[in-house]
């Protein structure tokens, strides 16, 4: 378009405007405005709360590099060696490994399933914030056995009746509480509550945590293997060169 053509456009807005009446004019440069600030505002929105996202699953799901299984199998195998050879590579600050067993909590009349996952406190401290997101008690001791911790959304509120609360909870667990876990193979055990987190990650919130040492009297064996690694890079370093 020339610039006769805008120039006619300009004069042509201007009369409208100059016909109309204030408040149409009011309302037309508030319309424009708020165009403008969603085009300006909105992306950066956006952007943030991806970033946000991407910074929730880093954290707490998958660490900047994670380690599966091989195709057709179901758990890394011969897991000792291979944490070490994770470990030695370059840029790599810590590999931390994790198994997930089904289970059903109960504590006074309240039972819920959740997803019982084993880890190494040490290692996971390297690796993930939730040491750093204890809300009551604290985290987990290497050597731990018999205790947990516990998401806030798990643990639940006691001033809430079960039927009003937006998900099913033990209703009110308190740090030094004992709940029964009773897993898919049929192991039952007493566990002290140790402490209680919240990320602000739900996947992560709904995740009842014990030590690998307990898993293993779970399994009634010395753990070689896991579901998966998550593996974290030294500052500085991009996953891709790991």
């Amino acid at each position: 378009m020339g610039k006769k053509e805008l120039g006619v456009a300009f004069l042509l807005a201007l009369r409208s405007l100059q016909r109309g009446s204030r408040s149409s004019v009011v309302l037309t440069v508030i319309i424009i405005a708020m165009c403008f600030t969603n085009m300006v505002f909105l992306p950066g929105l956006f952007n943030g709360i991806g970033e946000g996202i991407i910074t929730q699953i880093v954290d707490y799901e998958v660490g900047n590099v994670l380690v599966g299984a091989k195709t057709g199998e179901q758990y890394v195998t011969d897991l000792d060696a291979t944490l070490d050879l994770i470990n030695s590579m370059p840029g790599v600050q810590r590999a931390t490994p994790h198994l997930s067993k089904g289970a059903t909590l109960k504590y006074r009349q309240r039972v819920l399933g959740v997803s019982v996952k084993a880890i190494k406190p040490g290692d996971e401290k390297f690796v993930s914030p939730l040491y750093s997101k204890m809300v009551a008690g604290s985290y987990l001791g290497e050597d731990d056995t018999g205790e947990v911790i516990i998401g806030r959304p798990v643990a639940g509120d006691a001033t809430i009746k079960a039927e009003d609360e937006f998900q099913p909870s033990l209703g009110g667990v308190r740090v030094g509480d004992s709940i029964t876990i009773e897993y898919g193979n049929g192991y039952i055990k007493d566990y002290r509550v140790k402490g209680i987190y919240y990320t602000g990650w739900s996947s992560n919130d709904n995740n009842v945590f014990i030590t690998w040492s307990d898993m293993e009297q779970v399994e009634g064996k010395p753990l070689d293997f896991a579901e998966y690694i998550t593996v974290k890079a030294k500052p500085g370093y991009d996953e891709k060169f790991i």
